[in-house]
């Protein structure tokens, strides 16, 4: 396991865990001293993130190129408050 890209705000410490080839976002909450993780979606997630309860990441769910170097890399983004679904911020053929 290795932490890439922390980030602390106010109340929250948001980092990409790299596990089994693939990067995760996580957040640890100072306030209830829990970690969890944001999204697990496939693909690699990384260099997250965050103001107030918002996180937003790069995110390769949508690269099918199997390369190393992302082809296809979209912002995605996250209300921990609210605890709802990711939402794909920005979308291009192209790397954002």
């Amino acid at each position: 396991m290795r932490e890439e890209h922390p980030l602390d705000h106010d109340r929250a410490h948001v980092h990409a865990v790299s596990r089994d080839d693939e990067a995760d976002i996580c957040v640890y909450d100072f306030t209830t001293d829990q970690v969890s993780k944001v999204t697990d979606a496939a693909g690699d997630q990384s260099v997250p993130w965050i103001s107030g309860t918002f996180v937003v990441w790069t995110d390769r769910r949508n690269d099918s190129s199997g390369s190393s170097f992302p082809a296809n890399a979209d912002v995605y983004g996250k209300d921990l408050a609210t605890g709802g679904p990711d939402v794909q911020l920005v979308s291009d053929p192209a790397n954002q």
